[in-house]
């Protein structure tokens, strides 16, 4: 059995970048192609496990992974963010996320119906609608958020980049819910513990020494 601590990374488009930041610091890392998952050798003090991003959270909240890489808007929009310990940021791969309508912030405010907003970040929705006091129905979208608006959503919440396709399809940003980037996360009860090698690498030499300059 191997007793080693879990490092969990994500696969897709997320691991081009984060790829790029290990190799950057000498450490080697899985093709993006492989069909393998788990790499219980990846080094002396930690194993290497590849999983969808939406995953994660849940993954270092069990502490099946006691440490995890994925964008601060996936713990965010997740149930685990109390079991769940931001290390630091890092830099990569940095978005928004963000209200987006064809109405107004006011003409959604004083609807006289709850709002539709479609989205693939629940949790952040709904607590920002709570907040505000705006009744509203969350539609769960799986990608191209931006065309429910076309049949019927008032408003989307969604990653933002450059905001050209949005433009595009004539959609106006309201509202910015959070900045995000790729993180290094770990479990709640591992705070201020040494972290494996691979990782502290990580954190000199990408974070410590490259990141400020990113910003």
């Amino acid at each position: 059995m191997n007793n080693k601590p879990t490092l969990v990374i994500p696969k897709g488009r997320l691991y081009t970048g984060i790829k790029h930041m290990f190799n950057v610091c000498n450490i080697d890392m899985p093709d993006e192609n492989t069909r393998q998952y788990y790499f219980p050798n990846w080094s002396d003090d930690c194993s290497l496990f590849i999983a969808k991003p939406k995953a994660i959270p849940e993954l270092i909240a069990s502490k099946f992974c006691e440490f995890g890489m994925c964008g601060y808007d996936i713990i965010k929009n997740s149930e685990y963010e109390n079991d769940i310990e931001l290390i630091k940021h890092t830099g990569l791969n940095r978005v928004k996320v963000c209200l987006a309508s064809r109405y107004n912030i006011d003409e959604l405010c004083h609807m006289n119906k709850p709002v539709i907003c479609a989205t693939e970040f629940d949790v952040l929705a709904n607590h920002y609608f709570t907040k505000l006091g705006i009744p509203h129905y969350i539609l769960n979208t799986a990608g191209s958020t931006e065309g429910y608006i076309d049949i019927g959503a008032d408003c989307i919440i969604d990653v933002v980049e450059t905001g050209k396709t949005l433009k595009e399809n004539n959609i106006n940003i309201l509202d910015t819910l959070i900045d995000t980037d790729t993180c290094i996360f770990e479990h709640a009860s591992l705070m201020d513990t040494m972290l494996p090698s691979n990782i502290q690498i990580i954190y000199d030499q990408w974070i410590n020494k490259t990141w400020e300059t990113r910003m």
